[in-house]
């Protein structure tokens, strides 16, 4: 069925799910239900209220799927992002059609990040070997494992909050050196 409503909105009526599939309201909004297929691009511009939004909304009543984005080329790679109903609603990127599925960040309701895992502990938790090019640095600290150098020629360092007390290693010596007055290698 197709035609205006009491509101004056073109709409086109699905009778086999009994809801409206497509309604333009006289706010330039326009609504859809079911899927939205065809070649091209969706286009979202700003209006009177300064932005431009592409919402995917599934909250309604007894719906409980993902409301997520898919992503696909030619030769079957997959992306997806979203927001993963089925795993306590975190935000996800995945290399897949689905969510739940080769997840690579995970992000929860917390907050917290997750790197190759999905369900982080910190503020950023990464399951994997990192590479940080530059300087990591914070208050503190802890590490259980093996801290590498693989630099050659490099130190590590280990000074206090007023960053004073030069205690370093060099991987050269494989000494710890204490800068103290006299200068008394370990």
């Amino acid at each position: 069925n197709i035609g205006l409503n009491s509101s004056n909105e073109f709409y086109i009526y699905n009778y086999a799910a009994s809801e409206v599939a497509l309604k333009f309201d006289t706010s330039s909004n326009t609504t859809f239900s079911g899927a939205l297929t065809g070649t091209g691009r969706i286009t979202a511009k700003v209006g009177s209220g300064n932005e431009a939004s592409i919402v995917i909304d599934n909250n309604a009543s007894g719906k409980a799927g993902d409301a997520y984005l898919r992503y696909a080329v030619y030769n079957g790679v997959y992306w997806a992002t979203g927001i993963d109903n089925s795993d306590v609603d975190k935000f996800k990127i995945s290399k897949s059609s689905d969510l739940g599925t080769n997840d690579f960040l995970t992000i929860d309701t917390a907050g917290l990040v997750g790197i190759g895992t999905t369900a982080p502990g910190y503020k950023l938790d990464v399951n994997g070997t990192a590479n940080i090019v530059g300087a990591l640095t914070g208050t503190s600290a802890t590490f259980s494992g093996a801290v590498e150098l693989s630099t050659a020629g490099s130190t590590l360092y280990l000074r206090n909050a007023e960053n004073t007390g030069n205690h370093y290693i060099r991987p050269t010596t494989g000494k710890l050196t204490i800068n103290n007055a006299s200068g008394t290698e370990v």
